[in-house]
């Protein structure tokens, strides 16, 4: 399934009262994935892990889409393993190998979306590589009575044997001599061209499972989008979600009493979701459980409270950034109905981006004095930064030292590698804070004993736009005033 593009980077920095941003863009190519398995003297017999939401190797056959969500390995006769087995069949041939008394199983769960109908069985792809010379190994059925060999056709092996349902969770077997440790997986459709390519290793009594898809690259999703729609039949619904590769979190309002609720949770990399709903933000109201479009414009799923009861579906449509007349049509919307009377307002007409401040902050004066640069090094940035319309500075005419700075870095945005730069004491990405609608992620002061100004993070269209607001006076905090101003302006804040 393809994914949004993001940005290119580079990257830049300013001093005190023009505040550093640094971003590093991180993306893996695997994932590890450890059995949870209880304390032993010895190695258990059966080693077998089930995956929790989401799972870390899924793929697409034709409309079907199939993950491994467990694993196990060890003798074909144990109990545990022979619990896997289905009902035998009259007159097939069922044995088990004495020369392959164990077995790796790979558990697999399959959707076919409605409203397509699945067919008695179908095939899922997955087969073993056995050698250098890219021989292949068909996946077995396990019956009480011993393995059975797989029904082979054209188009695969019939391995997902769906019953009257959409969904279907079933093993597939491979017969193994004892004591392999390693096996390689791939998944090879009707076309005859392998897609995806997986490596399942046992160290110890610990699975690991790692990509080996040649050019695979790890699929990071990230956006920040506005979604509107309606849970059943009457209850409208807008909310704003940001995604950063399976996480899911954000704000949401119901038009009606205009209760307001937070999301979180997670996504997998077919578009599938599971969300939470709280109110207030510790307490757990509800769980939104579906399915993004193929391009994150829809949202399609049912809902329910936390004990299952008052299921109901969900359609959700992608909506303007704002929400507000301006946007798409190039009118900058500030000032917004909510500015304070007398504030002035500030246009970023390149980066298509205003909001307003009170009257007691103005502009400082160019060309920018070294008592504002610091060093040599800072000040061509800040200049070149400032032509390009990247910076911008307001200090406190009544409030000395007191500052605003508004600086966009050509970093693509990640909340994950905003973690670089946290204050001291703080680990993780900045925490998110709803201000008139609009996501920002905050970092306070910190500790330590540093001096850090507060800031405010916005995924702006792909770049990094930075609130910062100081100096540090309060407790290594800016002062009361300071603190009180930073939601009023933030919440002007629009984009167009």
């Amino acid at each position: 399934m393809p994914f949004p593009i993001r940005c290119g980077r580079t990257h830049w920095a300013v001093n005190r009262t023009t505040f550093l941003s640094t971003i590093l863009l991180v993306v893996s190519s695997s994932i590890v994935i450890v059995a949870q398995q209880p304390g032993a003297a010895s190695p258990p017999k059966i080693l077998q892990e089930t995956f929790a939401f989401p799972p870390s190797i899924q793929w697409k056959v034709g409309d079907m889409e199939v993950s491994v969500i467990g694993l196990a390995l060890g003798p074909v006769t144990s109990p545990e393993m022979l619990s896997k087995a289905r009902e035998p069949i009259p007159h097939e041939n069922a044995q088990f190998f004495p020369d392959q008394n164990d077995v790796v199983a790979v558990q697999l769960r399959v959707t076919v979306p409605r409203p397509t109908q699945p067919q008695t069985v179908q095939s899922s792809g997955l087969f073993r590589i056995k050698g250098m010379a890219g021989n292949i190994e068909y996946p077995s059925a396990l019956t009480p009575l011993g393995l059975v060999a797989p029904f082979v056709l054209p188009f695969g092996v019939n391995d997902i044997p769906f019953k009257g349902s959409d969904t279907v969770e079933h093993w597939d077997f491979f017969p193994i001599p004892p004591g392999q440790r390693e096996f390689l997986f791939e998944v090879i459709p009707p076309s005859h061209h392998p897609i995806l390519s997986f490596r399942v290793t046992v160290k110890g009594d610990k699975f690991e499972v790692v990509n080996l898809t040649p050019g695979n690259e790890s699929k990071f999703v990230q956006f920040t989008k506005n979604y509107g729609g309606t849970i059943g039949g009457e209850a409208g619904v807008s909310l704003q979600l940001g995604v950063a590769g399976t996480k899911v979190s954000g704000f949401g309002k119901y038009t009606q009493g205009g209760k307001s609720f937070w999301l979180k949770g997670e996504a997998d990399s077919l578009g599938n979701f599971k969300l939470n709903e709280y109110h207030p933000e510790n307490q757990l109201t509800g769980r939104l459980e579906g399915k993004f479009s193929a391009d994150y414009r829809q949202m399609s799923g049912y809902f329910s409270k936390p004990d299952g009861s008052n299921l109901e579906p969900f359609e959700f449509q992608e909506t303007d950034e704002a929400g507000y007349g301006g946007e798409g049509i190039g009118i900058p919307p500030c000032p917004t109905p909510n500015t304070p009377a007398g504030w002035k307002t500030y246009i970023n007409e390149r980066y298509r981006f205003c909001f307003s401040y009170p009257s007691t902050y103005t502009a400082i004066a160019e060309p920018w004095l070294p008592a504002y640069t610091g060093s040599d090094e800072n000040s061509g940035e800040l200049r070149e930064a400032v032509r390009e319309k990247r910076y911008f500075e307001l200090q406190d005419t009544q409030q000395s030292g007191a500052f605003v700075s508004v600086a966009i870095s050509n970093e693509t945005f990640d909340l994950q590698n905003l973690a670089r730069s946290a204050p001291t004491g703080i680990e993780g990405p900045p925490e998110p804070k709803l201000f008139s609608n609009q996501v920002f992620y905050y970092y306070g002061a910190g500790g330590g004993g540093v001096d850090y100004a507060h800031r405010f993070f916005y995924d702006l269209k792909c770049k990094t736009l930075i609130f910062a607001f100081g100096p540090p006076s309060d407790n290594n905090v800016p002062s009361e005033k300071t603190r009180q101003v930073e939601p009023q302006i933030l919440a002007t804040f629009r984009t167009y």
